[in-house]
C-alpha cells in the first residue's frame, strides 16, 4: 500500500463512510474535490490525515474504498483545511479562475482576516497583513518555502509567479511562528504552483484602460517521473494618475520528481518591476520612483516511509531595490553641473541621491515525521542567513563597494544576522479528541539574549459527523526588519536598538461542514508585547521613529460561510457559489498621545461576499462586493502641504468578471471598482477608479 501511496501515477483513492478516521471529513463534502498535499510544515502536521500512513490505518484505510464518491489524490500526506484545529483558508484553482484579479494581493482582498492594503494596482505594490497585525508580521511561503523579505514587508510580494500559475493560495490565521520560527506573527500565506499531469500549454493576452497591456505564456510537460512547468509573462500599465505607471516581468520554473524513493521539487524565478511610486512613502514628494528585481532558487527532497520521513530544503533569494525620492529618467533629469532639475524645479540640495538595496537570504532546513500508534512526532531544524548591502540601511562599512546594475550605486553600510530554530510538535488523536503539543527554539545572532523558546498547543472535538469545535494556545515572536532598525530619512528615524516583539495568542471557534455549505465562527485574541510600530510624538511632528509599545491587545471575531447551491439543487441551478465573511477587530494599545502609523492602523470592520452564477450557454457571472471601516488617521496633504491627521472613511466596493468559458479558451471581461468609488487604502495614496479590462485565454493540449 504505501508505494502506491508515493508512485508517479498519483492514483486517486475514494473514502466511503464517515467514521472519524483521519480521511473522515471528506466524505462531508458530498462532492469530488482535489485535495493536493499541503507543502508547510504546519499543514502537513498539525491536522488528522496523517494518521492515515500508520499500517494499521493503511490496512482498513483500503478496504473503505468506494467509487463515485470523494475523489483525493493519494500523495503523501494530504490534508483537508476543515480538519485542522485552527482557521485554514484555501483559495482554490476554481475561484481564482472565476475572480475579477490580475495579481495575487487582488485575490486576497477577499480573504477573510486579510488586509490589503495597495499602493500600486494588479500586483506592484501592497502591504499585506493578517488580523490586525501589521504587513511585517506576515509570513510568505511558495511551495512552502520562506520568501520573506527582511528589509521590509513592502516587497514579500515580489513573488515570480503569475496568477495563471497558481494552483491554489493557503493561508493559515493566527500565528505559525513555533513551525517556522520569525515572520510568522499573525499567519502565514503560502502560494502554491501548478504542477502538470500531462503536456498542456496555456496563452495569454489582456488590455483594459490607463494603457494596460498583459500578455503571458505557461507550458507544462511530463518527462517519465518528472513534471516540469516554465511560465514567462510581462505587464504594464500607463498608470491611473500621473507618475503611476508600471512595467512588469517574471519568469518561472519547476521541476518536481516522485518516485517510490520519495519526491523533489526544484523552483527557479526571477521577477522585474519598475514603477511610478506617487506619494507612496511620504506625500511631500509625489515623484518617486523605484524598480525591485528579485531572483530565487529552491530545491526540496521529501523521502518515501511509512514510519518516518525526512525532508531536507535550501534555497536563496536576492533582492536588489533602486528607490529614487525624485524620479529621474524623464522627470528631474542630471545637469552638467550635477544638479537633477524638472523644468524650473530643482531637487533639494539635501539629497545626495538614489536609495541602493541588495538583500541576500540563503537557507537550510531539516523537517521530519515520525508516525506510530501514538501519534505523529514532527521535528526539524532550520538556519537562514540574512544579509543586507545598503548606502542607507545598516553599519557603516570601511570599504564601500559598487551596487550591481547601478552604474551610480554605492554601497556603505551593511547588516548580517542569522536564525536558528529548532522545533518538535507531537499529534494525537482518539475518538472524537484531537491534540497536538509542540515548542519552538529560536536564536537570532543579532539578539543578545540566549535563545528563547515557544510553545502552542491546539485541541479539537469532532462534537458531530458535521460540526467541530477547536481551540489553541499559541505564542509568537518577530525580528524587527532592517528598515525598522536603520532607516533614517526626511520623515523617518529608525531604532538600531528595537527589541523583538512577542505575543501570546488564545483562539476559539467551531467549524460546520456539510454537502454544499461550510462556515466557522472564531475569537481570538491576542497580546502583544514590545510591539514594533513608527510613530510621531505629535500629530503636527514631522518625522515618524520606531519604538517598541509595552503592550498592544487585539480581540477578534471572525464569521465565515460559503453555500455551493449546485450540491443541494443539482448542477443546472443557476447560482454555483455563495461566500460571506465579516471580521471585526478591536486593538488597545496606550499610545501616549502619539501618532500610529501601523498597530493603531488595522480594519476594524471587514465584510465580503461573492456569487458566481451561471448566465446563458457558457456566459458565466463573478460578483464581489467588499466593505472595509479602518481604525486610525494619517496624515492629509492637500496642494502638497500637510492638512492635519485625518480619519480613514469607511466605504464599498463592488467587481464583476463575466467569461465565456470552453475546455480551450476563456474569454472575458473584468470591472474593478464598477461603481467608481474613491477611496484609500494607505494614507494619501489615490486608488483607481473604474478599471475595465478584457482578455483571452488559449489553452493546448499537446
Amino acid at each position: 500500500m504505501s508505494k502506491n501511496l508515493n508512485n508517479s501515477e498519483n492514483k486517486s483513492f475514494v473514502f466511503k463512510r464517515w467514521q472519524r478516521k483521519a480521511y473522515s471529513a471528506f466524505n462531508s463534502l458530498g462532492k469530488a474535490v482535489v485535495i493536493a498535499t499541503l507543502n508547510v510544515v504546519y499543514f502537513a502536521s498539525i491536522g488528522s490525515a496523517e494518521a492515515q500512513e500508520s499500517n494499521q490505518e493503511t490496512s482498513r484505510f483500503s478496504k473503505e474504498i468506494d467509487l463515485d464518491e470523494v475523489e483525493v489524490i493519494a500523495e503523501s500526506s494530504p490534508q483537508l483545511a476543515s480538519e485542522a484545529a485552527r482557521v485554514v483558508a484555501v483559495i482554490s484553482r476554481k475561484e481564482i479562475q472565476a475572480a475579477s484579479a490580475q495579481s495575487v494581493n487582488e485575490l486576497l482582498e477577499f480573504a477573510l482576516g486579510v488586509d490589503i492594503r495597495q499602493r500600486g494596482p494588479q500586483g506592484i505594490q501592497a502591504d499585506v497583513s493578517v488580523r490586525g497585525g501589521t504587513f511585517d508580521q506576515v509570513m510568505f511561503l511558495l511551495n512552502g518555502i520562506n520568501v520573506t523579505d527582511p528589509q521590509t514587508g513592502h516587497f514579500n510580494l515580489n513573488i515570480p509567479v503569475d496568477i495563471s500559475s497558481i494552483e491554489r493560495i493557503e493561508i493559515l490565521e493566527g500565528p505559525g511562528a513555533r513551525y517556522w520560527g520569525p515572520n510568522a506573527f499573525t499567519g502565514a500565506i503560502n502560494i502554491v504552483t501548478q504542477q502538470p499531469k500531462s503536456n498542456t500549454a496555456q496563452v495569454a493576452f489582456s488590455g483594459g484602460d490607463f494603457g494596460f497591456l498583459n500578455g503571458s505564456a505557461g507550458a507544462g510537460f511530463v518527462n517519465g517521473t518528472a513534471q516540469h512547468y516554465v511560465f514567462v509573462g510581462a505587464r504594464k500599465s500607463d498608470g491611473y494618475i500621473p507618475n503611476s505607471d508600471y512595467d512588469l516581468f517574471n519568469a518561472y520554473y519547476s521541476r518536481s520528481n516522485s518516485t517510490q524513493l520519495g519526491t523533489s521539487m526544484l523552483q527557479l524565478g526571477y521577477v522585474d518591476k519598475s514603477f511610478g511610486a506617487n506619494t507612496f512613502y511620504t506625500p511631500a514628494y509625489p515623484y518617486q520612483y523605484e524598480q525591485n528585481r528579485t531572483v530565487f532558487g529552491s530545491f526540496k527532497y521529501e523521502t518515501a516511509g511509512d514510519k518516518i520521513r525526512f525532508s531536507p530544503a535550501v534555497y536563496f533569494r536576492r533582492n536588489h531595490d533602486r528607490f529614487e525620492l525624485f524620479r529621474e529618467e524623464g522627470y528631474f533629469e542630471k545637469t552638467n553641473d550635477g544638479h537633477r532639475v524638472m523644468g524650473t524645479d530643482t531637487v533639494p540640495g539635501w539629497y545626495a541621491g538614489h536609495n541602493y538595496h541588495t538583500t541576500t537570504i540563503v537557507g537550510g532546513e531539516l523537517n521530519g515525521k515520525y508516525y506510530s500508534l501514538a501519534g505523529i512526532t514532527s521535528f526539524g531544524v532550520n538556519v537562514r542567513s540574512e544579509q543586507i548591502y545598503s548606502n542607507v540601511l545598516g553599519i557603516a562599512m570601511n570599504v564601500p563597494r559598487p551596487a550591481p546594475g547601478e552604474p551610480d550605486g554605492q554601497f556603505t553600510k551593511s547588516a548580517q544576522r542569522t536564525n536558528t530554530s529548532a522545533f518538535v510538535e507531537h499529534y494525537y488523536a482518539s475518538g472524537i479528541f484531537e491534540g497536538s503539543l509542540g515548542v519552538m527554539g529560536n536564536y537570532n545572532s543579532s539578539v543578545e539574549e540566549d535563545m528563547a523558546f515557544y510553545p502552542g498547543l491546539d485541541v479539537a472535538l469532532n462534537l458531530s459527523n458535521q460540526l467541530k469545535w477547536y481551540a489553541s494556545a499559541t505564542s509568537s515572536f518577530r525580528m524587527p526588519t532592517y528598515t525598522d532598525l536603520y532607516y533614517t530619512g526626511p520623515q523617518n528615524v529608525g531604532n538600531p536598538d528595537l527589541k523583538p516583539e512577542t505575543a501570546v495568542n488564545y483562539e476559539s471557534g467551531i467549524k460546520y461542514k456539510t454537502a454544499g455549505l461550510q462556515g466557522h465562527a472564531t475569537v481570538f485574541y491576542r497580546m502583544g508585547k514590545n510591539l514594533i510600530d513608527w510613530v510621531k510624538e505629535d500629530v503636527e511632528d514631522p518625522k515618524y521613529t520606531t519604538v517598541n509599545h509595552n503592550a498592544a491587545n487585539t480581540f477578534g471575531v471572525e464569521l465565515a460561510g460559503s453555500w455551493a447551491p449546485q450540491q443541494t439543487f443539482g448542477e443546472d441551478f443557476f447560482i454555483t457559489m455563495v461566500t460571506a465573511n465579516y471580521g471585526y477587530l478591536d486593538t488597545e494599545v496606550d499610545l501616549g498621545g502619539k501618532q500610529s502609523a501601523y498597530v493603531g492602523d488595522y480594519l476594524k470592520h471587514k465584510f465580503t461576499t461573492r456569487v458566481s452564477h451561471k448566465i446563458i450557454g457558457d456566459l458565466s457571472g463573478n460578483w464581489g462586493l467588499r466593505f472595509q471601516d479602518r481604525a486610525g488617521q494619517y496624515d492629509k496633504y492637500e496642494n502638497g502641504a500637510w492638512a492635519g491627521a485625518t480619519d480613514y472613511e469607511p466605504f464599498w466596493l463592488l467587481d464583476l468578471k463575466l467569461a465565456w468559458t470552453k475546455p480551450a479558451y476563456q474569454l472575458y471581461v473584468e470591472a474593478s471598482n464598477l461603481l467608481d468609488t474613491e477611496y484609500v487604502d494607505f494614507g494619501n495614496v489615490a486608488q483607481p477608479g473604474r478599471w475595465i479590462i478584457g482578455g483571452i485565454k488559449v489553452n493546448i493540449g499537446y
